[in-house]
């Protein structure tokens, strides 16, 4: 896993892809617990320091998913509210784009602004 990609959440989705085929190919036969010792090797140094940093306990540790989960938080890009709401009043549509790709263009922008839920009802 390359940790200092520019787009660290595609380098981190095409190798939970390739972990996936091997886990489901060749090493379909060992236990999930030994899968997520593999995963473990395969992270690098950087990926081990964060699945340490976690508080799994000895059950999550045993299981690929609690890993996953936290390398997806981990990567995921942080969210400024005040910037997707500029981007939210600033929004138009574009030449040729239908409404409903408008309008869900737009949900998605929303999504990120922090507005309260009874707001985001109206949307």
């Amino acid at each position: 896993m390359d940790w200092s990609a520019i787009d660290a959440q595609h380098a981190l989705a095409k190798f939970k892809e390739l972990c996936t085929l091997l886990f489901n190919g060749p090493l379909a036969d060992i236990t999930e617990e030994r899968q997520a010792n593999f995963l473990l090797l395969w992270v690098g140094e950087e990926g081990r320091e964060l699945a340490a940093s976690s508080d799994l306990s000895n059950a999550e540790r045993k299981k690929l998913s609690p890993y996953w989960e936290r390398f997806e938080k981990f990567v995921k890009p942080k969210s400024n509210f005040r910037v997707a709401r500029f981007k939210l009043r600033a929004a138009r549509q574009a030449e040729g784009e239908s409404v409903d790709k408008f309008v869900k263009r737009i949900r998605l922008i929303a999504s990120e602004c922090a507005y309260p839920a009874e707001h985001m009802m109206n949307i």
